[in-house]
């Protein structure tokens, strides 16, 4: 079953666009284009915790990602000859994808007694029975399981009996979830510095002359009020002014 918010996040994306730019972005206002970006982070980061139920979706997901970076990397050197064909290409098979998963039906298979109907007409033989339920014994289909099932059912269909075509999507999406895992703490880690407070300190926070008390010198002190982006809070000066008569600069 598909993450509910990330089926709510496609669909929304879905609306805002064909609302806003059902043939391009070109012409929108400001408030639209800043609308229509923050639908599609919303969905960015609605892939973030979605399950391997999902993975179909998430990895459409990332691919449209991924073409949008390449949009506004081409449109920031030059926006007259850039397309948004690849990016719009992406953005409908997130759609699409998305129509697919939620509909999904996981496939169920009558018992093999009803397949079989005692072998009267219209019933299936024994191999055609074990191609349903994808049985084999060294790439033949193994007639001896459907007998067994047939003379004591249970046997091999239990309550919990899933088909083979199941398991193996089962796996292929759990493969498509492992695959992206790396991505995904990344991007994590990536939000979750982006979103801790700067440690640095403001000047006002401590007095600029105790850190020449405690002997460090003008370029640590400048060094200790630099932000992450390179702003530094005190000028040099400032500092200069506050130093000790006889203090280390």
């Amino acid at each position: 079953m598909a993450d509910n918010a990330l089926v709510d996040a496609v669909h929304s994306l879905d609306q805002i666009h064909d609302r806003l730019a059902p043939s391009g972005l070109e012409g929108l206002s400001n408030s639209d284009a800043d609308a229509y970006e923050a639908a599609l982070q919303d969905l960015f980061d609605a892939s973030l915790g979605a399950g391997y139920e999902s993975a179909e979706i998430t990895t459409a997901v990332d691919d449209l990602e991924d073409s949008w970076v390449d949009y506004q990397n081409a449109a920031g050197i030059d926006i007259e000859t850039t397309s948004m064909t690849p990016f719009f290409a992406a953005r409908e098979r997130v759609s699409r994808t998305c129509r697919l998963t939620v509909d999904y039906t996981p496939r169920k298979l009558e018992s093999v007694a009803y397949l079989f109907k005692d072998g009267q007409q219209g019933g299936l033989n024994t191999i055609q029975i074990a191609k349903t339920y994808d049985w084999f014994d060294n790439g033949r289909p193994d007639t001896t399981k459907v007998e067994e099932e047939l003379a004591n059912p249970g046997t091999h269909v239990g309550p919990d009996f899933v088909p083979q075509v199941e398991i193996e999507r089962d796996d292929m999406l759990r493969s498509l979830h492992e695959a992206r895992g790396e991505r995904v703490r990344r991007k994590i880690k990536d939000k979750t510095i982006a979103a801790e407070p700067d440690p640095t300190p403001e000047p006002n926070q401590i007095r600029l002359k105790d850190l020449f008390v405690q002997g460090l010198t003008l370029k640590q002190i400048l060094t200790h009020f630099t932000r992450r982006a390179g702003e530094c809070l005190v000028d040099a000066q400032d500092v200069l002014d506050e130093a000790p008569a006889e203090g280390s600069i």
